[in-house]
């Protein structure tokens, strides 16, 4: 293993190789025969005319011929090609392959010339995400990004549509300058480092430098496998307009907006893990929802973190179809990092994290900064999720906004909307003929308690509408002292 960390230089450049280390959720993985699969970064700065070749057997000296062809030339004082490398050894430490995750001497590109380099462009693969099945099948998640998006580094070249290959038959397709800036991939590979399957999530948009409107992203992270299904972790963000869009196979299988304005949206994707073909996903309702880590799924319920809003954690709880069940506070001002979950068929959840302040879990249990565990049990997780005892979707949705309340009321001018705010758009104030007076608020939210205010209106009882996305309303009187 002495290749992974030493620099080798030959004729004034240089490549070296290390692990995975904060860029994949675990970079090793061991199967139940001891094999040992190990997944690093490759950084490389070179000449086309001198591939750098890496040892990776010491013991036998084998050697593999990595051939990242590219001209160093340098891009804000760095001048650098990456891959990522995928390893696969025996219980006694014989090689049994190895490979790169981009192929691109089958191509990268179609029709791609590159400032300095006329032979592909940079790419910057990250791997995020790993996990395996039974028979040891592994899927890979991570995006790669490539120069090809930014002025002057390619940005005025490029033709669409564009290909990421991980083999001769499968790839990545780009079709504009968002896709080009993060393109996202799940990977399926079998025992013998083949690519059985590939898929992705689309973008279609423009850069932020250039309309923000039509500007659209997003980045896939972990993953964990469960009962013949992947679910991918990830996050995005969009403007208003149309022509922005962050979609799966098609362009109906979009993720939905609950703002006007851009913003971020954390969200899960199911792929079958069989065949590859993308099943459903479902989102954090609520406003600038970043992911956490690593998801778990039982049954049909699939949990994550998630902070929302900027300040609120939450364990986040799905149906596997995308239905978004309830979400489990985490009470805390600090910064959390590597946060993760994990089910088992017990009804257990374990939650794990790195905190810099102290966290609260609720029921008067509370730790200090550092590394933070957090043990919930409820037996309903070894159920699937069947909403109110097998009542279809549309009843689960009514008797959960039955509980809508308003806090306090009588109120003496502020007042909060409590209960499953699941998708609102907007919340108007009537009087009791049922005429408007006001919208209080008119941007969709999400799950977020929304506080109105209505010392601005004189004493007596009023209707508070609140208008959900899905095209429903409910009305709740409250009186203004």
């Amino acid at each position: 293993m002495e290749a992974f960390s030493r620099q080798i230089y030959s004729d004034g450049n240089q490549a070296w190789e290390y692990l995975c280390g904060g860029l994949a959720e675990s970079p090793i993985h061991v199967d139940l025969e001891g094999n040992t699969y190990v997944y690093t970064q490759l950084i490389y700065f070179g000449e086309e005319t001198n591939p750098y070749t890496i040892i990776v057997d010491g013991d036998t000296n084998r050697k593999y011929d990595i051939f990242l062809e590219g001209n160093a030339d340098s891009y804000s004082g760095v001048a650098s090609l990456s891959n990522g490398m995928i390893y696969k050894f025996s219980p006694t430490w014989e090689l049994l392959f190895v490979k790169k995750l981009v192929d691109h001497t089958v191509g990268v590109v179609a029709s791609q010339e590159h400032t300095g380099d006329s032979v592909t462009p940079r790419f910057y693969p990250y791997l995020h995400g790993l996990s395996y099945d039974e028979s040891d099948n592994m899927y890979l998640t991570g995006y790669v990004e490539l120069t090809m998006y930014m002025n002057g580094m390619g940005g005025e070249l490029h033709q669409y549509p564009a290909y990421v290959y991980w083999d001769s038959t499968h790839f990545a397709a780009i079709h504009d300058i968002t896709s080009a800036e993060y393109c996202n991939f799940v990977i399926k590979y079998n025992t013998y480092g083949e690519v059985v399957w590939s898929n992705q999530i689309h973008t279609r948009g423009e850069d932020i430098s250039g309309d923000p409107d039509k500007y659209a992203r997003s980045a896939w992270f972990s993953n964990s496998y469960n009962e013949n299904a992947v679910y991918v972790l990830g996050w995005g963000e969009y403007g208003t307009h149309e022509e922005a869009l962050i979609y799966f196979d098609n362009e109906s299988d979009s993720l939905k907006r609950f703002q006007p304005e851009r913003s971020t949206i954390c969200f899960f994707a199911k792929f079958n893990a069989a065949t590859g073909c993308y099943e459903s996903h479902g989102i954090v309702p609520a406003q600038t929802a970043m992911c956490g880590k690593k998801p778990s799924a039982i049954f049909n319920r699939v949990m994550a973190f998630s902070t929302i809003n900027n300040t609120n954690r939450a364990i986040c709880q799905w149906r596997d179809d995308g239905l978004f069940i309830q979400s489990y506070a985490v009470g805390t001002s600090a910064t959390l990092e590597n946060t993760s979950v994990a089910l088992n068929n017990n009804g257990y959840c374990l939650a794990s994290m790195t905190a810099n302040a102290s966290v609260s879990f609720g029921n008067g249990v509370s730790v200090g900064s550092g590394a933070v565990f957090a043990l919930y049990h409820n037996p309903e997780f070894t159920q699937p999720f069947v909403p109110d005892d097998s009542v279809g979707i549309d009843e689960y949705y009514q008797n959960r906004e039955r509980e809508i309340y308003l806090y306090p009321n009588p109120t003496d001018g502020q007042t909060t909307v409590c209960g499953y705010m699941y998708g609102y758009r907007s919340i108007e104030l009537l009087d009791l003929q049922g005429r408007k007076l006001a919208t209080l608020l008119d941007s969709p939210h999400g799950t977020s308690l929304p506080e109105i205010d209505l010392s601005p209106y004189p004493s007596g009882t009023y209707l508070v509408k609140i208008n959900f996305e899905r095209g429903v309303s409910v009305v709740r009187k409250v009186v203004r002292r």
